[in-house]
């Protein structure tokens, strides 16, 4: 266990690994409003109500995170498609990132520039998929379900259930994404098998740490004297950067499993 944890941590040392994080963090930021834009115009057309949404979004994200993203939302929408294809392309320079970092860790040359970006827009457009599991499953999944059993007369039990197994649902959910997003980034091909670790240290503690940062931020921390106006962007950037850190963390710790069983 030891010597496994002096391979990740020699792993995790390396002077791109120190860059890597604050560039999927950036490109996260430049997407998550267009984003978080587009599901408020959903949600919208579903005859959703702002203040609901907002409400429901702080059951997943934390607060003073939560507060600072709603800033910049008006509650009429997503109406520029233009910012969305602006946000989604800034956001997979973060994925590049991640190819190019996975090429380095696992040995292996990187690819085309071409090749890499429309791998990245793909691996991106997972990330999107695993917020919309959030928001479809975690936020919304009990008003979905609700209006299923009304309109088909089944049996409240089925509620009951789903309020019970949507938390399990949507983690292994995320982390089977997640093992693909791994699996698909390096150049070489790697067996699935070989990022179960990372997918799952990555699932739990997106949201391990998620929560203690809500903790933290919420109880002890006052950005406000530091950084004055600026303080609720800093929270916002260190939270991205966190759950960034920790996906590199992920690749780390595939890396030293894929390097175990093939030699």
């Amino acid at each position: 266990m030891k010597k496994e944890f002096n391979k990740i941590l020699k792993l995790i040392s390396k002077p791109y690994m120190r860059i890597l994080p604050g560039n999927i963090a950036f490109s996260f930021m430049m997407a998550l409003i267009p984003i978080l834009s587009v599901i408020v115009s959903v949600c919208g057309m579903l005859n959703l109500a702002y203040p609901v949404i907002s409400d429901k979004l702080n059951n997943i994200i934390p607060s003073a995170v939560l507060d600072t993203i709603l800033t910049f939302l008006n509650g009429n929408g997503f109406n520029n498609v233009l910012l969305l294809i602006v946000g989604i392309w800034s956001a997979s320079a973060g994925m590049d990132a991640l190819i190019i970092a996975s090429n380095v860790m696992y040995g292996y040359e990187n690819t085309t520039y071409i090749s890499r970006k429309k791998k990245a827009l793909i691996l991106t457009f997972l990330i999107i998929l695993i917020i919309v599991i959030n928001l479809g499953i975690l936020v919304f999944g009990n008003t979905f379900v609700r209006f299923i059993v009304n309109i088909f007369n089944l049996t409240p039990i089925i509620l009951l259930l789903f309020s019970s197994l949507k938390w399990p649902i949507a983690v292994i959910l995320i982390f089977f994404i997640l093992k693909i997003i791994y699996t698909a980034a390096p150049d070489i091909g790697i067996k699935s098998r070989y990022v179960n670790k990372g997918a799952l240290f990555t699932t739990i503690f997106w949201m391990v740490s998620s929560a203690i940062y809500s903790f933290y931020v919420t109880n002890f921390a006052n950005y406000t004297m530091k950084y004055g106006s600026l303080a609720n962007i800093m929270i916002l950037l260190i939270w991205l950067y966190l759950i960034s850190y920790i996906m590199v963390l992920g690749t780390a710790i595939n890396v030293n499993e894929y390097n175990k069983n093939i030699k």
